[in-house]
């Protein structure tokens, strides 16, 4: 999966935050309420879950993304578009447009 070192490092970011602060913390939450240390019906504990289910997902994701991506550097400019190059385009009579 090719993508910029800034994607890269955002991705990274997004799992390191996950992992350290919102997934410990809604698993505690959600260990609280099944040993009863909070009150809620059933489903509510469905729907934490559930939340918690789609953040391991989404953890797992991230993970895959990361081990499988291939950085791509910004070519030098020789007349042609190449993967990794920032591209001006312009029309006749329109403002131009950055890709």
């Amino acid at each position: 999966m090719y993508m910029t070192e800034r994607g890269y490092a955002k991705l990274k970011s997004e799992l390191q935050y996950l992992l350290e602060e919102e997934r410990p913390e809604l698993a505690d939450y959600l260990h609280d309420a099944v040993t009863g240390g909070d009150s809620m019906d059933n489903s509510e504990l469905l729907m934490l879950r559930e939340e918690l289910a789609f953040m391991d997902g989404r953890i797992l994701e991230l993970e895959t993304i990361l081990s499988n991506a291939e950085l791509i550097q910004p070519g030098e400019p020789d007349g042609r578009v190449h993967l990794g190059n920032t591209v001006v385009v312009q029309n006749d009579g329109d403002l131009p447009e950055t890709y």
